[in-house]
């Protein structure tokens, strides 16, 4: 993978950086998420803090482009779940290549042949070699990879078909046989050249091809060629003159009917056009197979019906041949029932010519079932195909016709056949074969190998349908609703239905008749998918064995994908019994199952796994949620953190069939782990299972000990969470005590003190504060307690800070470094040895010694990710933001503030989000030529202040008022000065009286603003 701006390359740093390039790349225009950059990049080996690790490689990436050609229209772009590459016209070759593949096949299809050579040697021009060769072996590259080669042999074999049409028979030969040794297997590049061999004189040689040919499917795949090359074979063999194909024009009038209006299609406006240009070339007499792909419930049948529609009001004839799972037909009845269809817009002159070509079809077509079998079986399968073949070739030459073979993954052999010995003949006569397939997931077709056996020819037209966007989800709600929703409850239901629009359609509905779907609602009132959608599933599970449908339902409590050890030993089996339980669920699309080990099974869609889950009666959902439940804590053991938080997941679901000491066991050992990776989210959420499941325990010393530090854990992870001062804080604070009521000493007793200083901080409070924390100075000085220490010295160092000491602050935190111990990771939620950094980069910055401030900042954050703790490295780059805005310092501020946010953001930091926007909206206006950003510092103050939280509010009101000042609001930034000074003086927080860097700049309005115009001292107040 290159990236080039004009004559220069663009340096992408190492391999895991270049690859969440790649993935962005492969999917230009789309928001990938997160969580699948993640899987991307280290499958099922993540590091600690992957999320923090995204975001560097996206930073340095911007970095990389920026250094290169800070105006490219390549960019990488931050959305609210992920990030977004969007790149013009011809700057990525990928798409490139598919766009003029996809032209050059059209243009073949239309009969313009030396157009289609020009564009598919173009297209073929742009290869250097394989594609992602650094990435092969990585689950996000490997099905590019295949798609890119599959598509270069389209590609390729669309040239040499379009030199074939051209004359250019003999030069293409060297081409071909080096083709055929990089693809063996593809039949269609063995008939290319047994008919360039053959037109060039060389029938000896085009026999030879065809026996080579076989004998490497057999040794390969153990095969015999395919129908239609055994049809070449024998063509070439008698001398055919159909060889030379001359193809049939036919006039036909053009229509052009809104199939959106009738359909309720949204999002396919470019599915439609391609599919309409087929119809276009069907009419003039060359037909084509079209294929539309896709999960179930992407409009594969809709958009069929719309493309039937429109080809009727052009005058074609047309039949519709659906086939169903699980219900048997005579070989090839779909093909008598196309014929029977036929007949009815054929003239009567093809009709009695055909039937005396194949009066045996027409007895079956007639309703004789039994003859038709009898009939077909009596000759061999392959002449019965010929003879359907001969005889739909007849019934359409002289009417423009459309069959659609809906759910042909369900079609048996015998009827796939004729379709693989009929496609060769589409381009000499006015049909057009649209046939609709399921996908099994992204790329999957069902039954692959028939698939692309079939289906991947280069003179197909292969239509995949994917989800629909955020937009195209919108689109459909008011189509089917009339009802322009809230963007939030459409994001919301995109990402409920993963954008399939079936599901979408009847969330839609349900909502809408509920009353939940207007301009106002934000979110889904429920989590069950709507009956429509369920009953779907259901259908397609009840076809399932018994012992299948009960595996899977427990296979879903686990996940939308489930290690097969962990369901075996779930349901008491071994790994062989559990593959054949399963395998009707694979066979099926239901399941998918993986090459990996530890072996594992996927659902194909959150939905399926949601039902399957569901059809368990409640007990034995809970019975198996408590057998999950042992089998992760088994592996916890072993297996480490992930295995534990699953455990504890499915204890805490098991309700009355775990014993509740054993569910509190689980969750307390999840919990542990938690604290130790300093996972604040996972603290929080199992902090509240643990006390609950408490309830259940006999009331005695050791449950109030226990309930003691689960509170004092919530306490202090609600406190990281949602702020110091947020009324769940204050509530889970007070617990502590009742808790413990008697307690005066312990970790819980100094946790509790510590939580209770940092919440006097962020209110100001730095009197009351210091003087606790004195008394934890000497808690730690007589016994030696590293966490009252390090609490005691911080908040020593933040009061001298506040109160104007700055050499006091950094004498504190010296202190804390040098003489505390290192702290138990459980007594350490609060961070106050790490924080204890960001206070001394403050004050270094407030001596005027900016790049140390910066650098102590740095240090800070370097401790924190030496113990894998993303929320005190963002706290810290807080910090260091805050350095720049005391020392006025704007040149790139703005940019780190915003990489600041996305990961404050991912890590729920939420408190600290306000911060980090209000400095960076402050460095945008005091940019030259700046935005207005003072309505953005406002909000951001709110934010910031929304808990209780005071603390630095004079400063960012100081930030405030120089942008208003700069954008010439100065009756605005006059009060947001004077503000600043009595909050200021009310707090006693007067670090930041005396301000450099911007502030001397603006010295003389600053002055100006409060009346001082002869000194322009500071202000003040």
């Amino acid at each position: 993978m290159d990236v080039r701006a004009g004559a220069r390359d663009v340096v992408l740093g190492g391999l895991k950086q270049r690859a969440v390039l790649a993935v962005l790349l492969l999917n230009a225009g789309s928001t990938v998420d997160i969580d699948r950059l993640v899987d991307a990049i280290w499958g099922d080996d993540p590091p600690a803090k992957p999320v923090a690790s995204v975001r560097a490689y996206v930073a340095n990436l911007r970095r990389a482009m920026d250094d290169v050609d800070e105006h490219s229209s390549t960019a990488v772009i931050t959305d609210a779940s992920g990030y977004r590459v969007d790149v013009g016209p011809g700057e990525l070759d990928v798409a490139t290549f598919d766009d003029l593949t996809a032209r050059g096949r059209h243009e073949l299809t239309a009969g313009d042949a030396g157009l289609a050579e020009q564009t598919l040697s173009s297209a073929l021009a742009l290869w250097r070699g394989p594609p992602l060769l650094e990435f092969a072996g990585r689950s996000f590259a490997d099905a590019a990879i295949h798609r890119l080669t599959a598509l270069r042999t389209t590609a390729a074999e669309g040239l040499f078909e379009a030199g074939l049409a051209l004359g250019r028979d003999a030069e293409l030969i060297p081409g071909l046989e080096d083709q055929v040794r990089i693809d063996p297997l593809h039949e269609r590049l063995w008939g290319q050249l047994m008919v360039a061999l053959y037109r060039s004189g060389r029938r000896a040689e085009a026999l030879a091809t065809y026996a080579r040919a076989r004998d490497i499917l057999h040794a390969d795949l153990g095969v015999a060629p395919g129908a239609a090359l055994e049809h070449l074979r024998r063509e070439i063999a008698r001398e055919s003159g159909d060889l030379d194909h001359r193809p049939l024009h036919l006039q036909a009038r053009t229509m052009v009917v809104d199939t959106v209006a009738h359909h309720r299609l949204v999002a396919r406006d470019r599915e439609l056009a391609l599919l309409g240009h087929a119809v276009t070339t069907t009419a003039r007499g060359r037909g084509t197979v079209a294929v539309i792909r896709g999960d179930s419930g992407t409009g594969k049948s809709s958009l069929a019906a719309a493309v039937v529609d429109d080809a009727a009001d052009r005058g074609f004839g047309f039949a519709w041949a659906g086939h169903t799972g699980g219900l048997r037909e005579p070989p090839m009845w779909t093909w008598v029932h196309v014929i029977r269809r036929l007949t009815e817009t054929a003239s009567a002159t093809v009709v009695d010519r055909a039937r005396e070509l194949a009066p045996e079809v027409f007895a079956t077509a007639a309703g004789r079932r039994s003859s038709a079998e009898t009939t077909i079986a009596a000759d061999s399968r392959f002449e019965g195909a010929e003879q359907l073949v001969e005889v739909i070739a007849l019934l359409v030459s002289d009417t423009p016709t459309l069959v659609v073979l809906d759910d042909f993954h369900h079609a048996e052999k015998a009827t796939r056949e004729v379709l693989e010995l009929l496609s060769p003949r589409l381009r000499e006569i006015p049909l057009l074969v649209l046939v609709t397939w399921q996908d099994v997931g992204a790329d999957r077709p069902l039954r692959p190998r028939a698939f692309h056996r079939l289906l991947s020819r280069s003179e197909t037209l292969t239509i995949g349908l994917g989800p629909l966007d955020v937009d195209g989800v919108r689109e459909l709600v008011t189509v089917e609703t009339r009802v322009r929703a809230h963007p939030d409850l459409i994001d919301a239901i995109h990402e409920r239905t993963a954008g399939n629009p079936f599901h979408v359609r009847e969330l839609a509905r349900l909502l809408h008749v509920g009353g939940h779907l207007d301009a106002d609602t934000r979110e889904i009132p429920d989590a069950a998918p709507p009956d429509a959608v369920a009953g779907v599933v259901r259908r397609r599970l009840a076809v399932l064995p018994r012992r299948t449908r009960e595996a899977i339902g427990v296979g879903g409590l686990i996940g939308a994908s489930f290690e097969a050890a962990v369901l075996a030993e779930t349901l008491d089996t071994d790994d062989t019994d559990l593959r054949a339980r399963l395998a009707p669920a694979c066979r099926s699309g239901v399941l998918v199952a993986g090459d990996e080990v530890p072996h594992r099974y996927w659902f194909t869609h959150t939905v399926i796994q949601r039902v399957a889950a569901d059809e368990l009666p409640f007990g034995d959902r809970e019975r198996a949620h408590a057998r999950i439940a042992g089998s992760y804590a088994t592996r916890a053991q072993v297996g480490g953190y992930d295995q534990a938080m699953a455990a504890a997941d499915h204890a805490w679901r098991a309700g009355v069939h775990l014993e509740p000491a054993v569910a509190a066991a689980l969750i307390e050992g999840a919990l542990r782990g938690a604290v130790s990776r300093a996972e604040y989210l996972d603290i929080a959420e199992l902090t509240e299972r643990a006390v609950t499941m408490l309830e259940r325990l006999p009331d005695d010393d050791a449950r109030h000990d226990r309930e003691a530090r689960f509170w004092m854990q919530r306490a202090s992870v609600l406190a990281v969470l949602t702020g110091h001062n947020a009324p769940e804080t204050e509530e889970a604070l007070a617990r502590v005590f009742r808790a413990g009521a008697a307690m005066t000493s312990g970790a819980e007793f100094t946790s509790a003190v510590a939580l209770r200083c940092a919440m006097l901080v962020g209110t100001a409070g730095y009197r009351e504060a210091a003087v606790l924390g004195e008394k934890l100075i000497d808690r730690f000085l007589a016994d030696g307690e590293p966490a009252a220490g390090a609490a005691g010295y911080y908040v020593r160092a933040i009061a001298a800070l506040m109160g104007g000491d700055p050499d006091g602050a950094i004498a504190a935190v010296e202190t804390l470094t040098s003489e505390v111990p290192t702290i138990d990771p459980a007594d350490n939620l609060l961070l106050f040895d790490i924080r204890a950094f960001g206070v001394a980069a403050l004050a270094h910055a407030v001596r005027g010694d900016h790049a140390l401030g910066r650098a102590v900042a740095r240090t800070g954050m370097d401790l924190a990710r030496s113990r894998s703790n993303g929320f005190a490295e963002a706290i810290l780059a807080v910090n260091r933001l805050q350095v720049n805005a005391y020392c006025g310092v704007v040149v790139g501020t703005a940019d780190e503030s915003a990489a600041l946010v996305d990961t404050l953001t991912a890590v729920g930091a939420v408190d600290l989000v306000g911060s980090a926007r209000l400095i960076g909206a402050w460095a945008r206006g005091l940019e030259r030529d700046g935005d207005d950003t003072t309505g953005e510092i406002r909000d951001a103050l709110a934010l910031h202040t929304s808990g209780g939280m005071v603390v630095f509010v004079p400063l960012y009101l100081r930030l405030l008022s120089e942008v208003e000042q700069a954008h010439g609001y100065l009756d605005d930034a006059r009060v947001s000065a004077q503000r600043a000074a009595s909050t200021a003086r009310a707090h006693g927080e007067v670090a930041w009286e005396t301000r450099p860097a911007v502030w001397r700049m603006l010295h003389t309005a600053d002055a100006r603003l409060l009346g001082d115009t002869e000194t322009g001292a500071p202000l003040t107040g």
